[in-house]
């Protein structure tokens, strides 16, 4: 859904802005959504590990 969106808002503001951006763009809102679900589930982890340690 969000993804289509994307690509509508790509093809819709192609005269303006270069694909090259958009892909950068893209690509670092992934990485960074990603990083932060990471790091999410590392602090949720080492809670449960510490509550199984005590």
């Amino acid at each position: 859904m969000t993804f289509s969106v994307y690509i509508f808002l790509l093809t819709f503001n192609k005269e303006r802005t270069t694909f090259s951006t958009h892909i950068k763009y893209g690509s670092r809102l992934f990485f960074e959504s990603v990083s932060a679900l990471s790091i999410i589930n590392f602090e949720r982890y080492s809670l449960m590990s510490n509550f199984v340690v005590f």
